[in-house]
């Protein structure tokens, strides 16, 4: 009931709410609770420092009102930013997101309290929002347009809850990239287009037949997720099965194409394992990372036959629309494999696979030689000169199964050049040079099987670095960057190389994206990655980083957390703050194990050492020997 005091006027009001409130409190209530206070504890400090004033809060959403239209889109901004950071530094159970609306209309001021339509709008393009996303109105988009830095894409008028509203979505780094809107008005000329041919051609059969597919036709973008299949046999020998056919489906589906041109998009492998291991809902993996298909499989041993169950579920109408069983022996596996790669991109409406764009884990011909190309992939992810010699051994085996074969002689190119990074080479120059020989010969069979060769091209960047030819370094990197699909390691394999070679930028873009496809980007990318924010001045980003790096619990490389604290020594330098400075150094000397001017002797690798010779400089003054 509104009292006798109550008043109209305009207001911009700012609405937000937690994602999956419910399900965390059903989960676990107690921890809800606490990270909730947290949070708010960050949001009232945000909406005071603005000038804005909360008015309303029930459970996990809170209601606030503004006077500024940019100051409550700044406030939204700078929210979900900390949120963001906050969440990086915590556990899975710790982590909340939010969805923020604004709107500016009418409202009804009873009080202290605010209602009306304005509020009710706000609310609606609040559940209308994406995970750590902002939606607004169009109201207030042409307020603040020209005023802030932001980027919004325009979403057109959609209908939320009984209203239409004009909506716009921030465009920003943390938000799903592209939202899965049903285009309406397209879909029914496609419709009427479609029902017209069918009454022309006066075939029932067809317009059935099209009928079924046109359900997915809808889709603007499809995303798929593989998961990990699961291998059920009594005998353990068969569990490389699991990563392995993972592997080989993403790598055969990654960059097929569809009638129009457009590519599939298919989750890495690495984020695939993580989304696996957080054991995220359907809808969880959805909202977070846009699969709007999912696949699920099994595979089953028994003696030598195999059996593969694969079932494909669709997110949105949350349905299983696909199942398919292939029945045959251990050692055509990969037929099988091969089968339900053109069984699914038949169904999904795809035109044909694109194998000049596919994997290294496309290249290889039997279960063997994916058994051991796993192993010689784990063994290489050690980086440590320890285990060069095992996978030297693994690189022997893998190639004198096929001396030909693209696969083998792209992992023998990366024999020879961990065999001088780990320190184990006593002829280096030679030792590249067969390297990188390996190298052109995966890439001349490449081209003679109408294959675009990624990995061939990364590894020689790689070779060529090391071997100071920086130019023609970067000119395979930059081949390697046409042809990549879905490949974390690749991107941050060139990464690497741009950096050395002294492009930063470019080892930004390139490292920026490898951290994209991989829930948890590993540890040498990240400080890489740290140093080439260093070196563009974007300090901001590079402390972000390092902090992530700081706040993890456990670092393969002992003396990581000395190099991180080291560098966020140097940037309070370089920002003149030596207090700050003084203090990151004196955590790095109370540490057991302490770097020295060895752990960053990676500056001699660069094309122009005189680069780092201001951080050089820097150590030498704080006592680094």
């Amino acid at each position: 009931m509104l009292k006798n005091n109550s008043d109209r006027k305009i207001a911009v009001i700012f609405a937000t709410d937690v994602v999956g409130y419910s399900k965390s409190i059903e989960d676990n209530e107690n921890q809800t609770l606490i990270n909730l206070k947290e949070c708010r504890g960050i949001l009232d400090q945000l909406i005071l420092k603005k000038n804005g004033r909360i008015f309303n809060t029930a459970g996990d959403s809170v209601l606030a009102e503004f006077d500024s239209a940019v100051a409550s889109i700044e406030c939204s901004i700078e929210f979900q930013e900390k949120i963001r950071e906050r969440n990086t530094s915590v556990n899975y159970e710790k982590k909340m997101e939010f969805r923020i609306g604004i709107h500016i209309g009418d409202v009804v001021k009873d009080g202290k309290d605010l209602f009306g339509e304005g509020v009710n709008i706000a609310a609606r393009l609040e559940s209308f929002a994406q995970p750590n996303g902002l939606s607004i109105s169009k109201n207030i988009y042409d307020l603040v347009k020209g005023k802030t830095n932001n980027k919004f894409r325009d979403l057109g008028i959609q209908k939320i809850k009984n209203n239409s509203v004009h909506v716009f979505d921030l465009t920003k780094e943390g938000i799903l990239s592209k939202r899965k809107l049903a285009k309406k008005d397209s879909f029914l000329l496609y419709l009427s287009f479609f029902l017209f041919f069918i009454f022309s051609t006066l075939s029932v059969l067809y317009y059935f037949y099209n009928a079924e597919k046109s359900e997915f036709d809808i889709y603007n973008n499809k995303k798929l997720l593989i998961l990990p299949f699961e291998v059920i046999s009594g005998d353990e020998s068969y569990s490389y099965l699991k990563q392995g056919t993972h592997e080989y489906l993403v790598s055969n589906l990654s960059g097929v194409k569809l009638n129009n041109e457009q590519s599939i998009e298919i989750l890495s492998t690495s984020l695939s394992n993580s989304i696996k291991q957080k054991n995220f809902t359907e809808n969880e993996i959805f909202e977070t990372y846009g699969a709007n298909f999912i696949l699920n499989g099994s595979i089953q041993i028994s003696e030598d036959n195999i059996r593969i169950n694969v079932k494909l579920n669709d997110v949105v109408n949350n349905k299983q629309v696909w199942t398919a069983t292939k029945n045959s022996k251990v050692n055509e596996i990969f037929d099988l494999q091969d089968e339900l790669a053109i069984d699914l991109l038949s169904f999904l409406g795809f035109g044909n696979q694109s194998s000049s764009r596919s994997g290294i884990m496309s290249k290889v011909k039997s279960p063997e030689e994916m058994k051991l190309l796993l192993d010689i992939i784990k063994t290489q992810r050690r980086f440590s000169g320890d285990a060069w010699k095992k996978m030297a051994d693994l690189t022997t085996q893998f190639y004198s199964i096929n001396p030909d074969g693209v696969a083998q002689n792209v992992m023998k190119a990366w024999e020879h050049h961990w065999k001088v990074a780990w320190g184990i080479s006593k002829n280096i120059e030679q030792d590249l040079k067969t390297g990188i020989s390996f190298a052109d010969f995966a890439i001349e069979k490449s081209i003679q099987t109408n294959q675009k060769p990624q990995e061939s091209f990364v590894v020689k960047a790689f070779l060529l670095m090391s071997s100071k030819n920086y130019d023609e370094a970067i000119l395979f990197a930059n081949k390697a960057k046409e042809v990549i699909v879905n490949n974390p390691e690749a991107w941050g394999a060139i990464g690497v190389v741009y950096f050395f070679c002294n492009d930063f930028k470019n080892a930004i873009d390139s490292l920026e994206l490898q951290s994209e496809l991989v829930m948890d980007q590993q540890l040498i990318f990240k400080d890489i990655l740290a140093w080439a924010y260093i070196f563009e001045n974007q300090t901001d980003k590079a402390k972000k980083v390092l902090n992530e790096i700081v706040l993890k619990k456990n670092h393969p490389n002992k003396l990581t957390l000395s190099q991180s604290y080291v560098m966020l020594s140097y940037i309070a330098f370089l920002e003149k703050d030596k207090k700050t400075s003084d203090k990151y150094f004196e955590k790095h000397l109370n540490l057991k194990n302490k770097t020295t001017l060895t752990g960053f002797r990676k500056f001699g690798r660069f094309k122009d050492i005189s680069i780092a010779s201001d951080v050089i400089k820097f150590l030498n003054n704080k006592g680094l020997k």
